[in-house]
């Protein structure tokens, strides 16, 4: 859609340029036939208006109708992802009510399951909308967001988190902000040997999250946030994350600073001060 803007933008400059370069090719350059400069001058202009008119309505439309498109495909698709879960939820308590001791493990992995693909239904259903539409930023405590994370990775039993977490109020895209969370805590977990140490520190509107894990060379480091780039082709995932945490960084103005050293671990920071919410507004409330 991008390139069709562009494509009609250029083909309305070079038709305008076209008309003027015909009058100062065809009509004299006579002060006497102000008249006739002005009178075409006119026409130019209303032919101008016209064509732009024509091409902004063309253009609009098919957008218009691509967008009207996409939003109730991804409304029909969201509603019909929202049921199988629901469904699978509500059934799990049901089932608990009843169960022994062996069961209930059971219909507890079962849950936390639920939990995860409610949580990627989430992620989808604010991904797609993201492209449609603006998502209006929420005011939320940063340090409880961080510690509700961290424990669903702490489930997985490996790396032990050290924590030193300030209570801290930002407004930004929540939703947003839990997918760099997320993207920046399982690379440090991926890229961390078992049971190592990973410390996550808030304070005073700084955000940082360390590893003593393989950490990069300049090589790597110039290259993290490409779209696709794996630094360790054994390593799980498709090489999306930090490209889309540099995304929402770049676009929430937040600064990222990274140290890092072969074999030293990797140390990543997020500049949150501008997402602070300021005392006397937080008293407005």
């Amino acid at each position: 859609m991008r390139h069709t803007f562009v494509w009609v933008s250029l083909l309305y400059l070079f038709s305008v340029s076209v008309l003027i370069a015909s009058i100062v090719r065809f009509i004299p350059m006579d002060r006497s036939e102000f008249a006739g400069y002005f009178v075409a001058g006119l026409v130019v202009a209303l032919i101008a208006i016209g064509w732009g008119y024509l091409l902004y309505t063309l253009t609009t439309t098919k957008r218009h109708h691509y967008e009207t498109t996409l939003q109730e495909t991804i409304d029909r698709i969201l509603h019909e992802l929202n049921i199988p879960v629901a469904t699978i939820r509500n059934n799990v308590e049901l089932l608990s009510y009843d169960a022994d001791e062996k069961e209930a493990t059971r219909l507890k992995r079962i849950a936390s399951a639920t939990e995860r693909l409610q949580k990627l239904y989430t992620e989808l259903a604010y991904t797609l909308r993201s492209e449609t539409e603006e998502i209006a930023p929420e005011r939320f405590e940063l340090s409880t967001l961080l510690k509700e994370h961290i424990a669903y990775f702490e489930g997985f039993g490996r790396q032990h988190f050290r924590l030193s977490l300030t209570p801290t109020l930002i407004e930004a895209d929540k939703i947003g902000f839990e997918q760099v969370v997320d993207n920046l805590i399982d690379n440090a977990m991926k890229y961390s040997d078992k049971e190592s140490e990973i410390a996550i520190t808030l304070k005073e509107g700084i955000l940082r999250i360390t590893d003593h894990g393989k950490g990069m060379s300049e090589t790597e480091l110039l290259r993290i946030f490409e779209l696709y780039y794996q630094g360790d082709s054994r390593a799980k995932g498709r090489g999306i994350g930090l490209a889309l945490v540099k995304r929402f960084c770049d676009t929430h103005g937040i600064a990222i600073d990274i140290k890092t050293a072969p074999d030293k671990g990797t140390s990543i920071a997020l500049d949150l001060r501008k997402l602070l919410v300021k005392p006397d507004s937080e008293n407005m409330l």
